[in-house]
């Protein structure tokens, strides 16, 4: 018989860095779905897709993982399209809460391209009702994140029933959600119905999926906050981490909310050794950083970054999706002051020049990529980037 604490979860997807009140969800056993072939292509378009949306998760899997969190690092086996939770794992470390500036976000799914990028856990289940209502949406609100505060264990560090164990679940992003089905048409748009007749007004219904706190309760958030507030804490995004490494790059999908250190075009750079030499910030600063305006975010005041730079890195990253160039930019700044490793180092410089380019600020983007190629003189996409915007090499 199976252990009844264990949950498997089969990612079937292409694209593979957190309860509150609301509509009753299912609490039925999550059942696990068979690979075809088809899943199998799918799910080897994006293997390195380690940041999936959880909002489609029933909720007996939500409880499971949200109960087994509380407890410090989450430890799982990860490989291809299959995520299994070792709930008798244990990892040294905590995880510990950062409240953020809150932020909504909605992610609109229109083909499985979209759902399978999005929502890679249990898209599959969803493919039917995508089929039948053209579209899914999911209105986010985040307040903060979860992060264990220290680097992933290694696999040595590991005791209890950890056999096969391969990933850590490094942050968990948190906040509330409303998950639709269909609303595709302008409410009222007049549409002609066969049979009848021309100008029938349609009101395209939609159909609520999943939900999850509330954004008034979000309104609550502060930036002080050492625990989400009460009705905003459900869990949105896991990022899952290979043990012994440092944050992998995220695939950013379009429309994908948050990343960690890595900038979206870096995800196809291998990851970083914790250990790998550090570089000072100095010895490839970018002349246009001490230009442009920075200043530290209320809620990175007193922020202590345990991961060399990473976590600062994944802080610049969430500002630069909000909008809050100032703030990316003092983000980045602090996660170049600890001399990370090389690929942390290019990342965050990378991320400095999606905040440039954002600004308008072409010449200093392009001073930023230059300075992370020399970080990484091997990286594929900063190449690219430099071409784009025409930067002199």
């Amino acid at each position: 018989m199976s252990d009844p604490f264990k949950l498997v979860l089969v990612v079937a997807a292409c694209g593979l860095l957190l309860g509150c009140g609301g509509l009753a969800l299912p609490s039925e056993a999550p059942a696990v779905p068979q690979l075809t072939p088809t899943d199998q292509t799918k799910c080897s378009v994006r293997k390195s897709q380690l940041r999936p949306l959880i909002v489609e998760w029933p909720a007996a899997d939500r409880a499971a993982l949200e109960a087994r969190m509380r407890h410090g690092p989450v430890v799982v086996r990860y490989n291809g399209c299959e995520l299994e939770l070792l709930r008798r794992c244990r990892a040294p470390g905590v995880y510990k809460y950062a409240s953020l500036t809150p932020k909504r976000e909605t992610v609109t799914i229109l083909d499985e391209d979209d759902l399978y990028a999005n929502i890679p856990i249990y898209a599959a289940k969803f493919e039917g009702v995508l089929a039948q209502h053209k579209k899914l949406e999911i209105d986010m609100t985040i307040v903060g994140m979860y992060e264990a505060d220290r680097s992933p264990a290694k696999p040595a560090e590991l005791q209890g029933s950890c056999a096969g164990a391969t990933h850590q679940i490094d942050t968990f992003t948190v906040g509330s959600f409303a998950f639709f089905a269909g609303g595709g048409n302008k409410a009222g748009a007049s549409l002609s119905v066969a049979g009848a007749g021309a100008g029938v007004r349609h009101r395209a219904e939609r159909t609520s999926l999943r939900q999850e706190g509330s954004r008034e309760a979000c309104g609550h958030a502060a930036a002080a906050d050492v625990q989400p507030p009460s009705g905003c804490g459900g869990l949105l995004r896991l990022e899952v981490v290979a043990l012994g490494k440092a944050t992998d790059p995220p695939a950013r999908a379009a429309g994908a909310p948050l990343s960690t250190a890595a900038p979206p075009a870096e995800r196809d750079s291998p990851p970083v050794d914790d250990e790998a030499p550090a570089i000072s910030a100095q010895a490839v600063a970018s002349p246009a950083a001490s230009k442009a305006r920075s200043r530290l975010a209320p809620a990175d005041q007193g922020y202590v970054d345990a991961k060399k730079g990473a976590g600062w890195g994944n802080r610049c990253f969430a500002h630069i999706k909000a909008g809050d160039l100032d703030f990316a930019r003092a983000a980045c700044q602090r996660g170049l002051a600890l001399g990370p490793g090389p690929y942390v180092h290019g990342a965050i410089l990378y991320s400095l020049a999606v905040a440039e380019q954002k600004a308008g600020n072409d010449e200093a983007a392009c001073a930023h990529l230059r300075a992370s190629l020399r970080v990484r003189p091997g990286s594929a996409p900063v190449r690219k980037k430099l071409n784009a915007l025409g930067c002199k090499q």
